[in-house]
């Protein structure tokens, strides 16, 4: 934006603005239409100075909060130790499990006898062998064989809890259907009322595009702007030169790294 073209749209709102924030605004553009929306209504000095445009646009918040990295003990794990943590996520995964109305007469390993025909099983796979297109599975109570559908076969993978929709024909476990945790669709969603957008940039990468940057957020249209800045310092001068820059309906919020849990 060219100087002359600044200083017009300033007299087409009968505004008089001195060197300093003329020079201000020429640097940062983005600011100019915030600056009038934002004093509409209000009292303006005859003579628009750099202290009442950083009185309007300075209002911004900053938020500093320092995360720091936990230093992890050396331990030893043992075999007890891996089978508890995977029974603690079979049993947590198989809770997902509760809401989907096509597990059907479930049933354990275990309970499998001569009479079980068509049945459900919520599982970990063990094994899986693509080319006879089987998979050993297995739950608290045992484990099992059981033959997999061609459409499946390739997105079964080890380790994974799923359930299987199964019909039992004599000793042959056939699976009709393998369902995955989802997430259930009715649950209640929390949302605001207003829009507000998140943006996540380093200090590093602020500074290599800090005028594309400005000028992309000044385009965003929503209520509110949550701005998270990753560093591992604090150089308030920066910051508040930053601050200025930024929308006025934006919030800054300073993650600062700290180096373990003793510093």
């Amino acid at each position: 934006m060219e100087k002359k073209e600044l200083m017009e749209i300033f007299l087409k709102k009968d505004l008089i603005v001195d060197l300093e924030s003329l020079e201000y605004f020429l640097k940062n553009p983005e600011q100019v239409e915030i600056f009038l929306r934002e004093i509409e209504g209000k009292k303006v000095p005859s003579i628009i100075k750099i202290d009442f445009v950083k009185a309007i646009l300075g209002s911004r918040e900053i938020k500093i909060k320092e995360i720091k990295k936990k230093v992890s003990e050396n331990k030893t794990f043992s075999v007890n130790d891996i089978t508890q943590i995977l029974i603690e996520r079979y049993e947590r995964i198989k809770s997902f499990f509760s809401y989907r109305m096509d597990i059907v007469n479930l049933i354990s390993i275990n309970k499998i006898n001569e009479k079980t025909k068509k049945f459900s099983l919520i599982v970990m796979i063990k094994e899986v062998d693509r080319k006879n297109k089987t998979a050993v599975v297995e739950d608290l109570t045992g484990e099992t064989l059981v033959f997999l559908p061609n459409n499946v076969l390739n997105f079964v993978v080890q380790d994974e809890v799923v359930g299987l929709v199964c019909e039992k024909n004599n000793d042959k476990i056939e699976v009709l259907n393998v369902l995955w945790p989802d997430i259930p669709l009715n649950r209640k969603i929390a949302s605001l009322d207003e829009d507000i957008y998140c943006v996540f940039i380093s200090k590093k990468v602020l500074e290599e595009n800090m005028k594309k940057f400005l000028k992309e957020i000044s385009k965003v249209k929503c209520e509110g702007l949550l701005i998270f800045l990753f560093s591992e310092e604090y150089d308030e001068k920066n910051i508040e030169n930053l601050k200025m820059d930024l929308p006025f309906n934006s919030k800054l919020i300073f993650i600062k790294k700290g180096n373990s849990e003793s510093d």
